[in-house]
């Protein structure tokens, strides 16, 4: 059984264009757009989709534009699958998208928030004090200790902000400090890359940010969530919506719990992960976290994600595929028979007819022996690996491919057995 976590991405994701396809394409998101631009009296759609790159990095008009995309994309999503998400989760800022797609908090309280939120991060250090820094390709228990030792020794200010997979951090604080715990941890074998933000995030310098911050959101009220979400800073789901003011402000100062937030969904059976909001980051992110499930974003997988459930319908149930399976071998070989050559290279010819006949075998075997659902499965597989084989012989393009095998796994119901031939990168 498939079981769907959507995850909402935080500051940095952001690039100018980002949410025009959906909203060229759908009311919904249109309508999302509106409601953004109509609360904060300004054309958030110019700013997304005209505006300068130095403009969307402004961390007070980022996190509303962010936003907007995030719950628009969900939408979109919801209105247009059947897909049910067992858990939202966001990374930072995307904790409250998750929260506003939960209906927990209403979006136009949303939109002038995060807002806010953006504002008070913004004042709450002069420009260019503080910095961020992404440490990759060293343990994460390197890098806190690190942190820690120019803390203790020099008095200074720099943390682990983010807990983004095992061997992925994000560092902040002071600019300075910053810089020395990245030259330290450069010559033990890490890879560096500053992040594009105007704050230092998730440090104790957020905390004049984090206080203004806790007053505004003592004055909203909160819903009950319609979805579990999951905490950055516990890592498990909201029990109770009195939390989240405490948590929303908290975080602002403590680090991103991704690592765990991951943990705890994989611990869950989540199998299918969908990245909402702006570019592909918490997809990649989650490769590096969880092996073994499919991974999609929806900015980059449009028309994969919103076939998701159309493949949940067509799936066969388990005690069926031994009825499915003679069909499914029949199909794969004819399929490699008629698939057209692009190679004409006269040695393949021989390795193809010598394929045909072990496929024919294979069908003769399945006819004539006794089937359960573990051994048909293995022969279907079998089938579908001596189709691929086919195809790389033939030189068949890969969309070529994809096509054929989506015909394939959805006539025959078995799209849920082969996801990543054909659904993931």
């Amino acid at each position: 059984m498939n079981k769907v976590a959507i995850l909402f991405p935080g500051q940095g994701v952001q690039y100018v264009g980002m949410g025009k396809r959906i909203y060229d394409n759908y009311l919904t998101a249109r309508k999302v757009f509106e409601e953004a631009s109509d609360t904060l009296h300004h054309d958030l759609r110019k700013i997304c989709f005209e505006g300068s790159s130095y403009e969307l990095a402004k961390t007070e008009s980022t996190q509303p534009l962010i936003l907007t995309v995030g719950v628009a994309a969900f939408r979109v999503l919801i209105e247009h699958t059947k897909i049910e998400p067992e858990f939202l989760a966001g990374h930072s800022l995307g904790e409250i998208t998750a929260l506003v797609c939960a209906n927990n908090i209403k979006f136009s309280d949303a939109v002038m928030l995060v807002k806010l939120r953006g504002k008070y991060m913004q004042e709450a250090t002069p420009e260019g004090l503080g910095a961020m820094l992404a440490v990759n390709g060293i343990d994460a228990a390197v890098v806190k200790e690190e942190c820690d030792n120019i803390n203790v020794n020099n008095n200074e200010i720099v943390v682990v902000s983010n807990y983004n997979s095992p061997y992925q951090t994000v560092i902040s604080g002071y600019k300075h400090s910053v810089e020395t715990v990245g030259k330290l941890l450069e010559r033990e074998g890490a890879q560096l890359v500053r992040i594009n933000v105007s704050a230092p995030f998730h440090s104790f310098l957020m905390k004049p940010a984090a206080e203004r911050f806790y007053k505004k959101l003592l004055e909203l009220s909160y819903d009950r969530l319609d979805y579990p979400v999951v905490s950055n800073i516990t890592a498990f789901p909201y029990t109770n919506s009195n939390f989240i003011p405490d948590m929303l402000a908290s975080q602002m100062i403590k680090p991103v719990q991704w690592t765990k937030t991951m943990k705890f969904l994989q611990q869950q059976g989540i199998n299918i992960y969908i990245d909402i909001g702006p570019n592909d980051v918490l997809k990649n992110l989650t490769k590096k976290n969880v092996m073994n499930v499919n991974v999609f974003s929806f900015d980059t997988d449009e028309e994969t994600t919103l076939e998701l459930d159309e493949r949940a319908k067509d799936e066969v149930a388990m005690g069926d595929y031994e009825e499915a399976g003679y069909t499914f071998i029949e199909r794969c070989l004819a399929i490699a028979v008629c698939t057209p050559n692009n190679c004409d290279r006269y040695e393949n010819s021989e390795e193809q007819i010598a394929i045909y006949r072990r496929m024919k075998k294979l069908l003769g075997e399945y006819e004539s022996d006794i089937k359960n659902s573990i051994s048909t499965i293995v022969q279907m597989k079998q089938s579908l690996d001596m189709l691929c084989t086919i195809f790389n012989i033939k030189n068949t393009p890969l969309q070529e491919q994809k096509n054929r095998l989506r015909v394939l796994f959805k006539d025959t119901g078995t799209t849920n057995l082969f996801y990543d031939y054909v659904f993931t990168d």
